[in-house]
């Protein structure tokens, strides 16, 4: 099973993005039938994401951010943590988790080749 969301911390019709594709990952996690397959996380758009971050704070978008407000690393850490944790509610399945800018485009095609690697085995 994979989601791919932008890391993007902006809000589209009033929605924060991120919150949104949490709740759709937490939703994919408790359909029984996909219980079975391997979780792949791909965090989009590290690039924008880094650059969106030393203009908006972090902290703006989700108040129980605790590291310091520019620290992408940190925010990324935090994103991570609140996926891997709504998939502790659910099961104890791994998650590989790949962060990836689309302007990279060798990188990308390792990141995919690592991924079908791991659906596949």
């Amino acid at each position: 099973m994979g989601l791919v969301p932008d890391v993007n911390i902006g809000y589209i019709h009033g929605k924060n993005q991120m919150i949104e594709s949490l709740q759709i990952f937490e939703s994919l996690l408790a359909i029984r039938e996909l219980k079975a397959l391997s979780i792949v996380l791909l965090l989009n758009k590290l690039d924008v994401f880094k650059q969106q971050i030393q203009k908006n704070p972090f902290g703006d978008y989700f108040t129980d951010f605790v590291g310091r407000e520019k620290d992408s690393e940190a925010a990324l850490s935090y994103i991570v943590a609140k996926f891997k944790a709504a998939i502790s509610v659910y099961d104890k399945r791994e998650m590989k988790v790949y962060f990836i800018d689309a302007t990279n485009i060798e990188a990308c095609q390792a990141t995919l080749r690592d991924i079908e690697d791991t659906v596949m085995s």
